[in-house]
């Protein structure tokens, strides 16, 4: 049968003289799923006996995180429940021609979770692999997780994929979205592809877009989108960025921000009575501190000269870190509303998932020559 996505699976009622599925599924539900699929009849049709029994085993699947059945799916046995219970294998998808996009999700996120993975979930699958960056995205100390996570990346952009006949990214075209923690783990090993250690990866390199993107060069946005002055809260920042790379910063004044993303934006216009070397002191509390010791390197650092100039300052202080620790301010997690390019209604999110698609479909090498 036909679902209503048009993705084809057996389902109630359907028979084949041919196709052995069904029967085949029967005979291995009663070996894996023998307390509750030991009775199920051994015949090719998929009956209403079949349809209960498959709906037990997806509700356990699902239960134990094996399984992310999509809509209109439950009750039918379609490919991703053949998966899940092991009944089917899938090699490796055969896209010789195409290009890979790494997804760098931010602290506290796992590898399947945020903006960037969803983005790239969303990409054509006949020509794009995804490759998430999975990494340890404890926030504090965050110098400790990015490390994990540059190695990583640094790996996969290595690894020969049977996907491309053995290739890796020295000849494979590639893309990253990325946010947050994980947007400093894209950018230091960018920096090192485009100006250091990897120049083997540069001419491969199709651009990339970053929310909230902490080690932003100053200034740096994206072609058409709205000015964002001041830099990024780690240093040292990005250098000579390319306009293949987009940042998207929410700030005071766009349509759907909440304010400043203390993150992408120190220094500059409407930000706070901080300097930006205020900002980066606590950024270093955050970068290397032990977290049983964090109250107390913020009572340090609100009692230094600059710091005991303003009042309120431990306020100011505690909030932003806070802010870095938890991603708790609305202006660093609200780019899937947030409109940064003026008479444009389409979000940072819309412009990234664009970006990627237009990437994917033209396999544009700025660097290849």
């Amino acid at each position: 049968m036909r679902l209503p996505d048009g993705e084809f699976a057996w389902g109630l009622g359907d028979y084949s003289t041919n196709d052995k599925t069904v029967q085949n599924f029967k005979a291995f539900a009663r070996r894996m799923y023998k307390s509750y699929c030991s009775d199920l009849a051994d015949t090719n049709l998929f009956d209403q006996q079949m349809q209960d029994k498959v709906k037990m085993i997806q509700d356990r699947l699902i239960a134990s995180g094996k399984l992310n059945l999509k809509v209109g799916h439950y009750g039918t046995l379609d490919l991703d429940t053949q998966v899940a219970t092991t009944f089917k294998t899938l090699g490796p998808p055969k896209i010789q021609q195409g290009s890979i996009a790494f997804s760098v999700n931010g602290a506290g996120s796992q590898w399947n979770m945020g903006y960037p993975f969803d983005i790239c979930e969303l990409l054509d699958k006949r020509r794009v692999y995804h490759q998430p960056i999975g990494y340890d995205t404890t926030p504090v100390p965050m110098n400790k997780g990015v490390k994990t996570g540059e190695v990583e990346l640094v790996n996969q952009l290595s690894r020969p994929r049977p996907e491309f006949g053995g290739r890796n990214c020295e000849s494979i075209p590639y893309q990253g979205v990325v946010y947050s923690m994980g947007s400093i783990v894209w950018m230091r090993v960018l920096m090192r592809i485009l100006y250091g250690d990897l120049p083997q990866f540069k001419r491969m390199y199709m651009g990339s877009s970053a929310f909230g993107p902490p080690m932003r060069e100053a200034g740096h946005t994206f072609p058409g989108g709205i000015p964002v002055d001041g830099e990024g809260i780690v240093y040292p920042t990005a250098h000579d960025t390319p306009d293949v790379h987009w940042d998207f910063i929410s700030d005071k004044g766009m349509v759907g921000s909440s304010g400043v993303d203390l993150y992408g934006k120190v220094g500059g216009q409407g930000v706070s009575k901080l300097t930006v070397a205020d900002m980066r002191a606590i950024w270093d509390i955050v970068n290397t501190v032990n977290p049983l010791n964090l109250f107390k390197a913020i009572l340090n650092l609100v009692a230094t000269p600059t710091f005991s100039e303003f009042e309120g300052v431990f306020s100011a202080a505690w909030t932003a870190a806070q802010f870095f620790i938890l991603n708790g301010l609305a202006p660093h997690t609200t780019y899937h509303i947030v409109q940064p390019r003026a008479g444009d209604s389409r979000t940072a999110w819309e412009h990234a998932l664009w970006h990627a698609q237009d990437m994917a479909t033209r396999l544009y090498l700025p660097f290849a020559s």
